[in-house]
């Protein structure tokens, strides 16, 4: 299933926004669904409804951590280019939507807690995935 399709299934399904686009990805670096799913949960609603980095963006910068992550913190060239791949990422959804907050990407259509109808999260979901997509996936 197209990497897209799946974020949206996830998201429709329930899932928060950074846990439909973490999830849509997981296989590609062995994890399971529900362990990526708990542990994105928090990242939702811009980090815990507090309406700071959109969710759907946090699954971008988990899944390129998860793809392209050091663990050597002496490491300076690693960390320059995990930074370098995630701000070209991040760059490309502002381009797209507009922001990376979710308060910013929410304002036009007011914030409603518990209501998704006319908010653009499927959409910024799809986002993420494509972007994510285009950079590891050849399917």
């Amino acid at each position: 299933m197209d990497r897209v399709l799946r974020a949206r299934e996830f998201f429709k399904e329930g899932y928060n926004c950074a846990q439909a686009v973490s999830m849509a990805f997981c296989d590609l670096f062995g994890e399971e669904e529900q362990t990526v799913a708990c542990a994105v949960s928090a990242f939702g609603g811009g980090f815990s409804r507090m309406r700071e980095v959109c969710g759907a963006v946090s699954g971008i910068t988990y899944v390129v951590g998860r793809m392209e992550g050091y663990s050597d913190p002496h490491n300076l060239s690693e960390k320059k280019r995990v930074y370098g791949i995630t701000q070209e990422l991040l760059t490309a959804f502002t381009r797209e939507n507009g922001s990376i907050v979710c308060r910013e990407l929410l304002k036009p259509v007011g914030i409603v807690d518990g209501d998704r109808r006319g908010r653009p999260c499927e959409d910024l979901v799809a986002s993420a995935a494509a972007l994510l997509a285009a950079r590891y996936c050849k399917d």
